[in-house]
């Protein structure tokens, strides 16, 4: 039970983590070691875009140590920060910390909605009324839910805002499985046309292997399911930043959409001079991308 509370405040909070394993794989490869953890760490912080990845000196001979960089997924205006993955070499405890985010919580909580049980979402009627007083002046993330779990070429074909990003299994069972495709040194393949979110994730869970699951299981992850989810290449949801509150009235009409949780609303802006927004009006536009 103890083990089970640190790994949810880790995954909430990102604060200081360190969980120990009795038979924990020593990684001797430091590019192996970013390509287990660095994805693992993306998988299960859906809060988060690894931005960059880079090797960090050890602290003592035959440490692993990774540096993630890391933009927050709910406020396009927040600051970046870092993390250090460690491996130490006489445990093989994995331990990370960070500062935490004031915010972040908000995202975590709605993705972790996603999924039953079915009474507690948000009626769509309510959220589009919520939408509509947003305005064109505001831009908006939320977390769409769908009705059923789709491919990425069934969202594609269906209607869209944006898919760089997916919910490949719900919080049963274990934390929510995410994935973006975004290129980072730890995954250099990352990248590409919206279905590739899923030939990324389904190419990084096939890597695995048996001597991985010590390293996963201290990011509440097992093999197993990853490979389920990856396999089954659904997807139950997924994140839209800074979108359009109109553009997403219109997603919210879709029988295949369930529900959206709004995370936050901040101004629209345009364009930035020396990182200071400036306000303007998205242009009217309802049209949704299809098939593309």
């Amino acid at each position: 039970m103890i083990k089970v509370a640190v790994l949810g405040l880790c995954s909430v909070l990102l604060t200081g983590c360190s969980v120990a394993q009795p038979h924990a794989y020593r990684y001797t490869d430091i590019d192996r070691f970013g390509y287990v953890t660095a994805n693992a760490f993306r998988v299960t912080h859906p809060e988060y875009t690894i931005r960059r990845g880079d090797y960090v000196m050890p602290r003592s001979a035959g440490e692993m140590a990774i540096q993630l960089e890391l933009e927050p997924n709910w406020y396009s205006t927040l600051p970046k920060t870092t993390l250090v993955i460690r491996q130490d070499k006489a445990s093989g405890r994995i331990s990370y910390s960070s500062p935490d985010l004031q915010g972040a919580p908000a995202l975590t909580r709605a993705l972790r909605r996603v999924g039953p049980p079915d009474g507690d979402k948000p009626a769509k009627k309510a959220v589009g009324e919520r939408l509509k007083e947003a305005g064109r002046g505001s831009a908006v993330t939320v977390v769409v839910e769908l009705e059923k779990p789709l491919t990425a070429e069934g969202i594609r074909s269906r209607g869209y805002l944006s898919l760089n990003n997916a919910l490949f299994s719900s919080a049963e069972g274990g934390p929510p499985i995410y994935w973006d495709y975004f290129e980072t040194w730890f995954c250099a393949n990352c990248g590409g046309a919206s279905d590739q979110v899923t030939y990324d994730f389904q190419s990084w869970a096939d890597s695995l292997g048996p001597e991985d699951d010590a390293s996963l299981q201290q990011f509440g992850l097992s093999r197993d399911r990853l490979v389920k989810a990856s396999q089954a290449g659904r997807v139950h949801g997924y994140v839209v930043p800074d979108a359009n509150p109109a553009l997403l009235r219109q997603l919210l009409k879709k029988s295949h959409v369930k529900t959206m949780y709004l995370v936050n609303s901040q101004k629209y802006c345009k364009d930035s001079d020396f990182s200071k927004c400036k306000p303007a009006l998205w242009p009217k536009n309802d049209q949704l991308s299809v098939g593309e």
